[in-house]
């Protein structure tokens, strides 16, 4: 079990290596050597599995430690609904034995087997795969100036930053401005609807279900039968950088069904933006 998991630690690098290589290619006509891979890594800094989510930002904006973990149904009627409560605690019992038996282990032999900042860089990659949908998301809004951004970003990102390993960007001022798919359904006034609890992704909401349907559908469009690959790679990204904050939430309650619903209801009274920016460092996007 050990030696598969540092394969799939191993398999997540090269997947990114990949991508990286392949980004390469188109805007510079060769592939990246291991000279250039290495050199890239060393731009890195510290990984987003090392940061720390859990203090409140000097912005004010919440973040995981501001909310309340409450084990009962209150919080969740107040502005959630869980009409199909049965069927969300089979999936986060199956999502728990996912993170135990694959998650973790996978988690822990990727943390071992690479540096700081080689987990930066492969996260980075990811994010930077993330900016043209954050890009739609702005363009649907009508937000021109972080459409602007964003579009800089990747355009900088995947060709100085060597396909999104490094974030030259943000060397310039130009910080990642999220905006899903769901994210603009909330902006335009459309309401979270009622819980689910989704298989591998965890806690979300009619709304969010149907942003993250709409955005893998785009994604299978450019993509094809490379999706999997690379959902599968980025959600163990994903875990990798809150599953301490997970762990913790698990920790507090005597139900941890009920402490994340909580967690998820209290996240419906921000604003769109807000809700966004806390809930992308607790749960799986």
């Amino acid at each position: 079990m050990r030696q598969l998991c540092k394969q799939g630690a191993r398999a997540i690098v090269a997947a990114a290596f990949l991508l990286v290589a392949g980004m390469a290619e188109s805007q510079a006509g060769r592939f990246l050597d291991d000279r250039d891979f290495e050199e890239a890594m060393a731009l890195g800094r510290m990984s987003a599995g090392d940061r720390d989510w859990t203090s409140p930002s000097s912005s004010g904006t919440p973040t995981p430690a501001t909310l309340t973990v409450m084990d009962d149904q209150s919080a969740a009627d107040e502005t959630i609904g869980d009409p199909a409560e049965e069927v969300n605690r089979f999936a986060h019992l199956f999502n728990q034995q996912v993170r135990r038996l694959v998650l973790e282990p996978v988690s822990e032999a990727y943390v071992e087997a690479t540096s700081a900042p080689v987990r930066q860089g492969v996260s980075n990659v990811f994010s930077n795969l993330r900016e043209p949908v954050w890009l739609a998301g702005h363009v649907l809004k009508g937000d021109w100036g972080a459409a602007e951004t964003t579009a800089a970003r990747f355009a900088i990102n995947t060709t100085v930053g060597l396909g999104g390993v490094y974030d030259e960007a943000a060397r310039h001022g130009m910080e990642a401005r999220k905006a899903t798919i769901d994210e603009v359904f909330c902006h335009y006034g459309v309401g979270p609807g009622p819980y689910v609890v989704l298989p591998i992704l965890g806690p979300s909401s009619a709304r969010d279900l149907t942003g993250r349907v709409l955005t893998i559908m785009a994604q299978y469009a450019v993509l094809g039968a490379y999706l999997i690959p690379y959902r599968i790679a980025d959600v163990t990204m994903q875990y990798i950088a809150v599953r301490n904050d997970l762990r913790s939430l698990d920790q507090q309650a005597l139900d941890s069904y009920a402490a994340e619903r909580s967690v998820f209801a209290q996240l419906q009274s921000l604003s769109c933006g807000e809700r966004l920016t806390v809930e992308s460092r607790l749960f799986a996007q």
